[in-house]
């Protein structure tokens, strides 16, 4: 059991809901897993295994998926909370971008209900970026296309006038607390 959150990694015990081992309560017509098993007790902690994967690769980032789904769908920094962190996007002729939508990594499976008796140890989201920049690049010229500090949401829509690239950089500076830099999706228009 690792103390360190993994991106992307879901971890369950076996731990049926209560009202199960007393079907007097309740009448269920379906026989759901979800029923059967939880994470509450082991929340935040991930059981881990040491492979060789793709499955956090910078593919995953232009991939369509916005949450994991058959696999984590998400880009993954190696573990340096102090390291920045560069995604680039290069195309073979220039493009006009006038947006870039960024998904970040707000860790899906937190239990986060919107009652006011639930509270996490943290007031933002550890796995979000915090700080970033994203520069847009014309052959030598390197224009500041955005540049975030503070961030707190999971996704960030990015409008500007017409810009000629053949490449942008995404440069991410800080989390809110997480060891990784973690990120869903980018989208150029």
């Amino acid at each position: 059991m690792s103390q360190t959150v993994v991106p992307g990694v879901l971890s369950f015990i076996e731990d049926p809901i209560q009202e199960l081992k007393q079907p007097e309560l309740h009448d269920y017509v379906r026989k759901s897993p979800i029923l059967y098993w939880t994470n509450q007790k082991i929340n935040r902690k991930n059981i881990v295994f040491k492979i060789e994967t793709n499955g956090y690769a910078g593919e995953q980032l232009i991939n369509g998926y916005k949450r994991p789904f058959g696999s984590p769908n998400l880009w993954v920094s190696k573990m340096d909370q102090h390291k920045v962190e560069t995604i680039s996007l290069t195309w073979e002729e220039t493009q006009e971008v006038s947006e870039i939508i960024l998904t970040f990594n707000d860790d899906v499976n937190e239990d986060l209900v919107n009652l006011h008796h639930h509270r996490t140890s943290f007031e933002t989201m550890p796995e979000l970026i915090k700080d970033y920049e994203i520069w847009g690049i014309s052959g030598v010229k390197r224009q500041l296309l955005a540049k975030v500090v503070g961030n707190r949401v999971r996704q960030r829509k990015h409008q500007f006038d017409p810009q000629q690239v053949d490449r942008l950089e995404i440069n991410l500076l800080e989390t809110n607390g997480s060891q990784f830099k973690s990120l869903f999706e980018v989208r150029v228009y």
